[in-house]
């Protein structure tokens, strides 16, 4: 319903219809398994809580989806604020307050577990949260993502310095990705082209990589290795910390 309403009321088609539909569907599915992510604070089975946290975080991937979706939907559309569409913009800015409360949420829970595991680990237990450069630095494509990206930032340091007054011997790191080529990387050059008034998201493409002092944009694996190394003892002394993994565009 909030699709349709923010489409009609903004005078345009409803950006990545076919994206959306797929998240719909996931979304669909993964709600019959998450609804214990409403119960993290009352006392769960950890065991039970580690499997719908797992479950709360790909949830995340869909809802993120239709929220980038929603937002480039409105934008520069012809916009009617009815009573409907100030209802489903309130809908989205909801939405997108889980950007924020899922990780807390998924800490308080996961803390237990952790505490336990640090016990016997000689370098304790690790939480690696999934932030993003939109988190350090402006974006002008989309300034909600940043928000709730910066919350998560702010967040991993306050945890970090939280857990180690507590002596919980429990390390906590964020990673942010640049402009990664997956699926949601190419939303973000079809918009990116939109802009600059054009259809050509090959053309936005190279602009993007000329911009990136190493030369081309990041993989999913370029990711993959620095979640690995921040939850592995190599970086044992590293807490508070954001690993920035954008091939040099924050550098500039």
């Amino acid at each position: 319903i909030v699709s349709e309403v923010l489409a009609v009321n903004s005078r345009k088609p409803i950006f990545g219809y076919m994206a959306m539909v797929g998240s719909l569907f996931a979304i669909t599915i993964l709600a019959f398994l998450v609804w214990a992510h409403h119960m993290f604070v009352t006392g769960l089975n950890p065991f039970l809580g580690s499997i719908f946290v797992l479950l709360t975080l790909l949830i995340a991937v869909p809802s993120a989806i239709k929220v980038f979706n929603w937002l480039t939907t409105l934008w520069r559309g012809n916009i009617r604020f009815t009573p409907a569409t100030l209802f489903s913009i309130g809908f989205v800015s909801l939405f997108i307050s889980g950007g924020l409360t899922g990780v807390f949420l998924g800490t308080k829970l996961a803390v237990p577990a952790l505490r336990e595991a640090a016990k016997t680990s000689p370098e304790g237990s690790v939480i690696v949260n999934l932030a993003s450069t939109a988190g350090l630095v402006g974006s002008t494509q989309d300034p909600l993502y940043s928000m709730t990206k910066g919350g998560v930032t702010l967040f991993t340091k306050s945890a970090a310095l939280e857990f180690a007054r507590k002596r919980y011997r429990i390390r906590v790191n964020s990673i942010h990705p640049g402009t990664i080529d997956t699926d949601m990387g190419d939303q973000v050059l079809v918009t990116r082209a939109r802009n600059l008034g054009t259809n050509d998201v090959e053309m936005a493409r190279r602009q993007v990589i000329e911009r990136l002092p190493i030369g081309r944009m990041g993989a999913p694996t370029d990711i993959a290795k620095g979640i690995v190394f921040l939850a592995s003892d190599d970086a044992a002394f590293m807490t508070g910390a954001g690993l920035v993994i954008d091939g040099g565009i924050t550098a500039q």
